[in-house]
């Protein structure tokens, strides 16, 4: 049983980190989809053989998963506007590198990007040299571990106050 509840925990950490590094993109198709499913006609124009016979239940549907959305946007947006500003550059240069997944001389390459855009922004913030803004990689990881556990348990809140409203 603990495995379970281990395995879903480790589940919604990958979901929330994914939720983090790709989220302006998210955002942008959310409100896409809202849009479109706003304006939608409840009559399809091809008659589907699958999924709800019921027009009006599957819009609810559709609904129901543009909620789950809304719900990460929001915990995204609680977890940033409380993160302090070191934090928040870091994120901006980690969703920067979340394309980058090689690996350089044993190190994640994002590790490495992060490290050098994160020193110079700080350096030019606190009138510094970069060496002296440098983080560990040990460091980053801690953060970014932090940020997503974070997220996770913000939504979490999140979903029992929208359910306490029910």
């Amino acid at each position: 049983m603990p495995m379970n509840i281990l395995a879903e925990i480790k589940e919604e950490n990958c979901e929330a980190a994914d939720w983090l590094l790709y989220y302006s993109y998210r955002r942008r198709q959310f409100y896409k989809n809202k849009q479109d499913e706003t304006y939608a006609s409840s009559l399809p124009e091809v008659v589907i053989r699958t999924g709800p016979g019921n027009p009006t239940a599957f819009h609810a549907m559709r609904l129901c998963s543009l909620d789950a959305c809304e719900q990460w946007l929001e915990a995204v947006e609680t977890v940033e506007d409380n993160l302090e500003e070191k934090k928040l550059v870091f994120l901006k240069y980690r969703r920067e590198a979340a394309y980058i997944t090689k690996k350089v001389r044993g190190k994640s390459a994002w590790v490495l990007y992060v490290q050098r855009h994160y020193a110079e922004e700080m350096a030019k913030l606190q009138n510094k040299q970069p060496e002296d803004c440098w983080l560990s990689e040990t460091t980053m990881k801690e953060w970014w571990t932090e940020i997503i556990e974070l997220t996770a348990r913000v939504l979490l809140k999140i979903k029992t106050k929208h359910l306490k409203k029910i």
